[in-house]
This record gives C-alpha cells, sequence and structure tokens, in this order.
C-alpha cells in the first residue's frame, strides 16, 4: 500500500474538489460573550456557544478521546449537541446533499478487455467518517484493507463485492480511488467540514 493511498483514505472526510475549503472568519470575542456566529460559504449561519471550561473539557474533549486519540465521529457529535445553537444533527447536513449528487458509477477494464461497471452511492456523513475512524489502528495511523472493505460495503452497492472478488478481476486499485474521490466529493457539498472545523476553531480558542 502506498504512502497516497493512506493520505487519500486520511483526508476523506475533509476532501473539498467540488467546493473551495473555506477559511473561517476572523472575528473580535471574548470569554465574557461566550457566543459567535460563523456564516459557511453557502451564506447559511451557525451560532456557537461557549458553555464553560470544565463542561468542554468533560462533555466535548474527553468524551470523544478513544484510546489516546481523538475520534472525530464523536467529536462532531459532541460539536452538534453542546456548541452549535439549534436543533443540528447528521441528517440535517446530509439533506444538504442533492440526491442526484448521491449517486454515481464508474468503470473499469477486466483482464477480459470488458468494461466493468460499478455502482456508487454516498453512504451519508456519520458513515463516511466513521469508515476512517474505524479503520485506524492503535498508532492512529488508517488500514487500507479495513477502509477498502468498508468502500465494498457501504460504498459500492453493485455489483456486490468482497475482497475475494479481486482475486479474479481487475481494477481494484482504480476502483477503491474512486471510491473514496467520490466519498469526498460528495460529502463536500454540504456545509458540515466548514461548520465543524469553525466550531472546533471556536472552541480551541475559548479553551485555551
Amino acid at each position: 500500500m502506498t504512502e497516497k493511498d493512506e493520505a487519500q483514505a486520511t483526508n476523506t472526510a475533509a476532501k473539498t474538489t467540488t467546493r473551495k475549503k473555506a477559511t473561517p472568519k476572523k472575528k473580535n470575542y471574548s470569554k465574557t460573550m461566550k457566543q459567535e456566529t460563523f456564516t459557511a460559504e453557502s451564506g447559511n449561519e451557525y451560532l456557537f456557544t461557549y458553555p464553560g471550561t470544565f463542561f468542554v473539557q468533560q462533555k466535548v474533549v474527553d468524551a470523544s478521546m478513544v484510546n489516546g486519540f481523538q475520534d472525530k465521529v464523536l467529536l462532531y457529535e459532541a460539536l452538534m449537541k453542546n456548541i452549535l445553537e439549534g436543533d443540528y444533527d447528521w441528517d440535517y447536513f446530509d439533506k444538504q446533499i442533492k440526491d442526484e449528487d448521491k449517486t454515481n458509477s464508474v468503470t473499469a477494464e477486466d483482464h477480459d478487455g470488458n468494461e466493468v461497471e460499478y455502482k456508487l452511492k454516498h453512504p451519508g456523513l456519520k458513515r463516511q467518517y466513521s469508515m476512517v475512524e474505524e479503520s485506524r489502528t492503535v498508532n492512529g495511523s488508517i488500514a487500507m484493507a479495513e477502509f477498502n472493505k468498508q468502500l465494498m460495503q457501504h460504498v459500492i452497492v453493485s455489483p456486490n463485492i468482497k475482497f475475494d472478488y479481486w482475486d479474479h478481476h481487475d481494477g481494484y486499485q482504480k476502483i477503491m480511488e474512486e471510491g473514496n474521490v467520490f466519498l469526498g466529493t460528495v460529502g463536500s457539498e454540504s456545509d458540515f467540514n466548514e461548520v465543524m472545523e469553525a466550531a472546533s476553531d471556536f472552541v480551541n480558542r475559548m479553551f485555551r
């Protein structure tokens, strides 16, 4: 497995192929105000509230740590529950992605010269980020065997394939890369990554 493959998997959740990554706007803040409004590239506004240092330590920082590493899924759920003002969850951001963009198909040439079509479907933002976290090894790196297994389980919907399929067919590397790029491209169409980065930045500034 090449360093390029691991880097692609590590950055899957944060790819912004179709949207330019927004840098959170700098704002004046103070701990007495404890609130800040973030405007996403889409124009949607999100209000962040700092609930107190002990609360953040316990309910955001500590609650998102697993085996010495910060689990991004747990962190984002803590931010949505405790920092964002309003009714935000994974489903809210999933609905920002157009239905027609949630599916795609790619082809790869097999050993007999025939083109095989592989249909892709976005599994939802929570599953997208969970795929990365569930593929982490004890030292925090990404196990590509596990990550690609999840691509076949949750993203490649047709044909129904597992690793042994590739013992008899060509196209493994191409289809895994296409599935990875598809995840990042579709996921970046919502405000989710922008908002989570801005909320994390807000917490870090208030928490210092």
